[in-house]
């Protein structure tokens, strides 16, 4: 046996700020040479079992691929550590066979300097996306899956400092749509070469626009509704017995309608007959890990630490060897570091950060825009290669505005918050968006017009609180249009962002009305890229965010080399696609020059 290791730090803050580590994960591969299959019987860290170490005593949790590991494949040992472990490092592994032998390691949590950042299956076609956060070029070596050598080529023999390059390959057999694959990437960065580490999983390779928050299934017209708003997935609560509504879903709407379930199975006792029956269902994307479980559900147990509690959640779940990806909806920024790798796919609601009351007694109108930017890429330092998806409240009542003051103020988001928040995740690479809803067209006059939630509406007089309730239906409306609106521009481009990788040194702003206030991001694909253009510069109010222009709008685009542009189009939210001209000013470098950005966000799509 043999064992090979790739560390990734947990920050604090985003992967460019320099913030100290909160904790680290390695990713071990043990490859099993044998022609035999091979037992693992126990594993030990500097001399202790890893099953008595405490769950949040240095440990957060681990999770080994196979017990018994096949002849000539490879098994994956994750191991997510705290600080205090970490500082004792180097880090003895050893791994016991029950054939007697053992292998031993020593871990040193080194950073490399190059990370895979995406990965994703088509058929047995494999893209690679490989990303140089270095000072110097990095050129893959040699690529491996399951820890079998595998051919390749590559869009760029080197990733530039701060670039990209994509490696493809083709699978020898197509792989069972149940299990990860173990990836290994050997980069050389100077004179030394780094082992990269990452999984892709065979999942569906749909964009989904989903809804969190309707429950549309036994409502045929409600469901329509919402199709003829774009979407296309829907949240389904599971149950262990079967119902006639499941029976239905699955048997007839999912197939003749063409939209996909998102299964909330229960946390952290999850509906096992539901797993078991729904094992190959390709109309499920996804099973969800809960964001925020019900205390009465944890009361039981209260003694775990709670990453450890999710990571047993999730593989009580791959246990059952289903076709569907498990979901991580994350609320807490400080926790992506420990939670993130359990999940095959993530996402972060940054809006619940302003329901805390510590949040609350400092924002009182809401959430820094600026907090999803660095929440989204928090959550993609700590979870790469793995995909995430948007979280984006859009029709969800903002119960804190409702309070400001001492006076009912705007319930729902504005249309330009909306956009905002959609752009900030879609530009760092997001592959699908759950919309945050809070539910049907009766909810702000059953909400608000009962007043159970709002102190402010309360105290006013019938009446006046009756026009109040008429200005949040038409907020809602708003906002809901604007999401239909969305949908429709996700239609167009999402099969394409599904195979285009976030660049983060592929944009520099050159000049605006508030440069410090705007925001740029490139997406690059293996024939296509995408500039994101979004307006920071505004003012919380408790009517809505209030966002002044920016004018004179200049950005030089460095793109791989692999990229000839011959055109560009501005896309904007409103539906309007406008051929613009570049400027060229050398081989790889064109600049984009836009006079204004009326409605605040834009995206300029290059091929």
């Amino acid at each position: 046996m043999r064992l090979e290791y790739w560390y990734r730090p947990h920050r604090s803050g985003t992967r460019r700020s320099g913030a100290e580590p909160s904790g680290g994960t390695f990713w071990v591969y043990l490859h099993n040479a044998a022609r035999a299959h091979r037992s693992v019987s126990s594993i030990q860290i500097n001399g202790r079992d890893v099953e008595s170490i405490p769950r949040g005593k240095g440990l957060n949790w681990y999770r080994l691929t196979h017990e018994l590991i096949p002849p000539r494949t490879t098994a994956m040992l994750i191991l997510n550590l705290q600080p205090e472990l970490l500082k004792r490092a180097p880090i003895e592994l050893a791994v016991f066979l029950s054939d007697g032998t053992e292998a031993r390691t020593m871990l040193e949590p080194r950073i490399s300097p190059v990370v895979i950042a995406c990965a994703w299956l088509e058929g047995r076609r494999l893209t690679v996306v490989v990303r140089n956060d270095g000072q110097q070029p990095a050129q893959p070596l040699r690529l491996r899956v399951d820890g079998r050598p595998i051919r390749f080529r590559t869009l760029a023999s080197f990733a530039e400092p701060g670039g990209l390059t994509f490696l493809m390959a083709t699978l020898p057999r197509l792989s069972e749509p149940i299990r990860s694959l173990p990836l290994q990437v050997d980069v050389q960065v100077g004179e030394q070469v780094w082992m990269l580490g990452g999984v892709v999983r065979p999942t569906s390779r749909h964009f989904p626009s989903g809804v969190w928050g309707v429950r549309v299934w036994d409502n045929d017209a409600e469901r329509q509704a919402w199709r003829e708003r774009g979407f296309t997935a829907f949240m389904f609560d599971a149950t262990a017995e079967p119902t006639a509504v499941e029976q239905r879903v699955f048997s007839e709407v999912c197939p003749r309608e063409g939209v996909y379930a998102i299964a909330r199975v229960g946390f952290p006792r999850p509906a096992t007959p539901f797993l078991e029956r729904h094992r190959h269902n390709p109309h499920l994307l996804a099973y969800v890990l809960e964001d925020t479980p019900d205390p009465n559900a944890l009361a039981p147990f209260s003694h775990w630490h709670l990453p450890a509690l999710y990571e047993r959640v999730a593989k009580f779940i791959r246990d059952r060897e289903g076709m569907p990806s498990i979901y991580l909806h994350l609320t807490r920024l400080r926790d992506s570091g420990a939670l993130a790798e359990t999940a095959d796919i993530v996402g972060y609601d940054a809006l619940r950060e302003a329901e805390s009351e510590l949040n609350l007694a400092r924002y009182r109108m809401g959430s820094p825009l600026e907090q999803l930017r660095t929440a989204v890429e928090h959550l993609r330092s700590h979870s790469e290669p793995i995909p995430f998806w948007a979280v984006v409240s859009c029709t969800y009542p903002l119960d804190e505005r409702v309070w400001t003051e001492g006076v009912p103020q705007r319930v729902y988001l504005t249309p330009e918050e909306i956009r905002v928040r959609l752009w900030l995740q879609l530009s760092r690479g997001a592959k699908g968006v759950l919309w945050i809803v809070g539910s049907n067209a009766n909810e702000p006059r059953r909400r608000f017009l009962e007043a159970g939630s709002a102190r402010a509406l309360r105290a006013l007089p019938e009446a006046e609180r009756i026009a109040r309730v008429e200005q949040a239906e038409q907020q809602w409306q708003e906002a809901l249009e604007e999401q239909a609106r969305l949908n429709r521009l996700l239609q167009m481009f999402g099969s394409a962002l599904l195979r285009m990788e976030w660049c983060p040194s592929g944009a520099r702003l050159l000049s605006a009305s508030n440069p410090r206030r705007l925001d740029v991001a490139l997406l690059v694909g293996e024939h296509t890229a995408a500039l994101w253009l979004t307006n920071l510069d505004y003012e919380m109010h408790s009517q809505g965010y209030r966002f002044r222009p920016q004018h004179g709008i200049e950005v030089a685009l460095y793109l791989p080399r692999w990229l000839r542009v011959r055109r560009a189009t501005l896309s904007q939210p409103n539906g309007t696609h406008t051929p613009i001209r570049l400027r060229n000013t050398r081989s790889n470098s064109v600049r984009v020059h836009l006079e204004a950005l009326p409605q605040h966000v834009a995206l300029v799509w290059l091929e």
